[in-house]
């Protein structure tokens, strides 16, 4: 089934791209409508056989006219979309609406006029004679340059004298000689150097000294900058650097935004040993660019309490304290802390942690885990037994499919998990199987006597089997039941009292009744007078049950309500055949 590689509903109606496919495909529509020669009866020679010339003529007459009316339909559809129309003579499948066709709207390669906007949305460049004087570039996204790269003389051509950017910026001609500039600021990024006098308003620059209204003179070139001159005033505003070559009297209090202590090295570079600066937020802070160095007997208070000081005077003990505070080490911009010496306790009697990460704890020990409630291992010492206790699960070896131990203080359970690795439909599927080990008072009958309680401990599993890879030894073995007394000793399965299968020294003895549901026999049979083995079983096909040996001694009555005979052997004895017989007892065999 033939799609299209093209969703035509996104097309936009108005584009020149849509038009081009209309135009097009109506055209391609009516040109089709070409009937083909029809050869149903095909013309003949006069010999009566069949004009294939004529034929192979029609042919390509009617290809010839598809051909041109395809090439006329794209050169028209193209004309009629950007252009002013065909130009005639459409025809059938011509696709022309008539028109010029002439696409005069367009300017030639070579060079031509225009009439309407001039657009160059994507760069444009000007010049003349094959030089290049003004060009337009994007650099950017956001930047554009409008370049200049000739000798361009502006007469009343651009702008009626004027070069504007904005209504409030603009470069316009003030008089023959003048130029006027009109901006907010003006900015020189280099020396501004100028042959007369700067004047603004009331403020009058020359080549020595600064006027106000030409009459008062508030900067002298005579005297500014010399260190022979004193100057004295009442209230003064620094704008910029102060600098004080020698020492600095400051009578009252020091008051600064910003204020810098520090020395000037012989290079004439800026050491400040305090200073203060900005954070990212716009807050100010004190940083120290030097060592700090605190006189023995003193240290670093914070709300009149050291922080840092020598402890109870002790020349070879510096004390880090936090008082009435909490005390942390490191921050979340901290990235690690490393011990650089042993971590020791009180006394200094034990390391506790070494450098090297050794940890010690001879005392006691609790840790926890995340935001567990309490602690998850803590070492104990109670009625003179020491060890570990564990009071959540233990994970040995992979972190996720390793085994689990674990406690359940409900049933006071050893509990675990075990992996398992599941396969189906040739995917992998890790799963846990839990076990258990519990106590619970035995309900057997062959509990001991001579106890005042009895325990067994159970073994739980949601396998479905448990399975030793290794032979089980145990002096006894019992099945927990509270009707038989079931267990296997050595040489001995006991079902019941006085039933039971012993091993001997030839055999197996079987004390008790025996029953069997099927046959019994030697484990080599063959029925028959040449047969072998022995046998008693039930016939399949008649029902009953047949016996077969070799030999068959009865000691005393034997009865028989049928009797078949193949042979007759007689040693020692008598043989007589009688033509009846005489028994006790005569019953009906149906």
């Amino acid at each position: 089934m033939a799609e299209l590689n093209f969703d035509e509903s996104n097309l936009n109606k108005d584009s020149a791209l849509y038009k081009l496919y209309s135009q097009y495909y109506q055209g391609m529509v009516s040109a089709g409508n070409t009937a083909p020669p029809d050869f149903t009866i095909p013309p003949t020679m006069p010999d009566g056989s069949i004009d294939v010339d004529t034929i192979n003529q029609t042919l390509d007459e009617y290809t010839t006219v598809l051909m041109k009316n395809s090439a006329y339909l794209f050169a028209s559809t193209i004309a009629n979309v950007y252009g002013e129309g065909g130009d005639g003579g459409g025809g059938d499948g011509g696709g022309g609406d008539g028109g010029s066709g002439d696409l005069k709207n367009y300017l030639k390669k070579t060079g031509d006029s225009m009439v309407g906007a001039f657009s160059a949305l994507y760069g444009f460049s000007l010049g003349q004679n094959g030089t290049q004087f003004i060009q337009a570039t994007g650099t950017d996204a956001n930047t554009y340059l409008l370049s200049i790269l000739q000798n361009v003389n502006i007469d009343k051509k651009l702008g009626a004298n004027i070069i504007e950017f904005n209504p409030n910026t603009r470069i316009s001609r003030y008089n023959e000689n003048s130029i006027s500039i009109e901006a907010n600021q003006l900015r020189l990024d280099n020396n501004l150097v100028v042959g007369g006098k700067i004047q603004n308003g009331q403020i009058t620059i020359d080549g020595h000294d600064i006027w106000l209204d030409n009459t008062y003179k508030f900067y002298n070139a005579a005297n500014a900058n010399l260190s022979s001159v004193d100057w004295q005033s009442k209230n003064m505003s620094v704008h910029a650097n102060l600098n004080v070559v020698q020492n600095a009297t400051v009578s009252g209090i020091l008051q600064a935004t910003d204020f810098a202590i520090g020395v000037v090295s012989d290079n004439e570079v800026n050491r400040f040993l305090l200073q203060t600066v900005n954070n990212e937020s716009g807050e100010k802070y004190v940083v120290l660019n030097s060592d700090l160095s605190i006189v023995s007997g003193y240290g670093v208070k914070f709300n009149d309490n050291y922080i840092i000081n020598m402890r109870h005077g002790v020349d070879d003990i510096v004390s880090f304290s936090a008082s009435n505070m909490r005390m942390n080490l490191g921050d979340n911009n901290t990235l690690d802390i490393a011990l650089q010496s042993d971590l020791k306790n009180y006394n200094r009697t034990h390391v506790l942690v070494s450098k090297n990460g050794d940890g010690y704890f001879p005392n006691s020990f609790k840790a926890g885990a995340s935001n567990a409630s309490g602690s998850v291992i803590e070492t104990y010492n109670q009625k003179d037994t020491a060890g570990v206790w564990f009071k959540k699960r233990i994970k040995i070896g992979d972190e996720t499919k390793g085994p689990v131990l674990y406690s359940d203080l409900n049933t006071h359970s050893l509990n675990g998990e075990i992996s398992y690795i599941r396969v189906a439909k040739d995917q992998q599927y890790n799963e846990r199987i839990g076990f258990s080990l519990y106590t619970h008072i035995t309900e057997s009958l062959l509990q001991s006597i001579d106890q005042e309680w009895s325990a067994t401990l159970h073994i739980n599993t949601d396998a479905e089997f448990v399975c030793f890879d290794k032979p089980i030894e145990s002096s006894r073995f019992s099945i927990v039941s509270s009707k038989y007394k079931t267990h296997l000793a050595e040489n001995i399965l006991f079902f019941n009292d006085g039933v039971y299968l012993e091993g001997v020294g030839d055999g197996v003895r079987h004390a008790g009744n025996a029953y069997f549901d099927k046959n019994i026999g030697s484990k080599q049979f063959a029925s028959g007078f040449a047969g072998y083995g022995w046998s008693i079983r039930e016939n399949e096909l008649y029902g009953g049950v047949a016996a077969t040996f070799d030999e068959l001694t009865v000691r005393k009555k034997m009865r028989i309500y049928e009797l078949e005979v193949q042979k007759h052997s007689i040693v020692n004895g008598s043989f007589w055949i009688s033509s009846s017989c005489s028994g006790d007892k005569v019953e009906e065999v149906v």
